[in-house]
């Protein structure tokens, strides 16, 4: 299913299932389909209307090359086209990296959109500058790292990320990802959320250390995807699930 809001914005997702409504999103580099590929959507279909949306940029969405079309209120823009499209008022949101930035979008942006969050694998303070510390310190790097690139070949190093960049524009790409750079705390949104928001990471993840403090310092729930960095607790579906379908289930209550 395709949705069309303005000519070269056309976001593309994907419904599964029945039951509260669970949109998930996933982050740099990644489609929806991959919930699928990876396990999540199988597990979770049964209980709630899973929703997979392909980023803007990514997969069968449109791939705009000016910077602009990212920024982040325009990115929770198209999260509120879906749900309008879908003929619902609010929903419970998940995302995954990128994915997640454009949930805590929501809660700055479109609180009363939002049913119930889940933020993985992203620190909502340091946001991507939290990474670029992390390589800094653990990586040999030229003195003006060319980010995108250096981000692209890591992603290409995963088969099926590399086949979403095969498929894509990098200047569309790297317009997404300069998105993501440089963005404010977004860390009183979530405490200002009047819904339950659960925040999770791997231990081995640059962003553990920043998402719990901000779980702990706003009251929200957090989980340990123990014995992971960043992209093994994406594709760790049990492990993560069994932490998240717990919460899914408290918010439907």
């Amino acid at each position: 299913m395709a949705l069309t809001r303005v000519p070269g914005r056309e976001v593309h997702f994907r419904v599964h299932g029945a039951g509260p409504l669970l949109l998930v999103q996933p982050g740099l580099y990644q489609v929806g389909p991959q919930w699928t590929d990876l396990g999540y959507t199988g597990a979770l279909a049964g209980e709630y209307t899973v929703v997979e949306i392909d980023p803007l940029g990514h997969g069968r969405s449109a791939a705009p090359t000016d910077p602009a079309a990212y920024e982040l209120p325009r990115r929770v823009d198209d999260v509120l086209a879906v749900l309008d499209e879908l003929g619902a008022d609010r929903a419970v949101y998940w995302g995954y990296s990128m994915g997640a930035w454009i949930g805590c979008g929501l809660a700055a942006y479109a609180p009363d959109r939002v049913a119930g969050l889940v933020v993985g694998g992203w620190d909502p303070v340091g946001g991507l500058e939290v990474a670029y510390e992390h390589a800094r310190r653990t990586v040999p790097l030229p003195p003006d790292p060319d980010w995108t690139a250096l981000a692209r070949a890591a992603a290409a190093r995963v088969p099926e990320q590399a086949a979403v960049i095969d498929a894509g524009d990098p200047v569309a790409f790297d317009a997404c990802h300069r998105s993501l750079e440089h963005q404010p705390d977004l860390s009183p949104a979530l405490a200002a959320l009047d819904v339950p928001v659960l925040l999770y990471a791997g231990d081995a993840d640059p962003y553990h250390p920043g998402a719990r403090a901000v779980a702990a310092r706003i009251g929200a729930g957090f989980a340990t995807v123990a014995g992971c960095d960043h992209t093994g607790a994406w594709h760790d579906a049990t492990a993560v699930l069994a932490e998240v379908v717990p919460f899914l289930r408290t918010v439907a209550r």
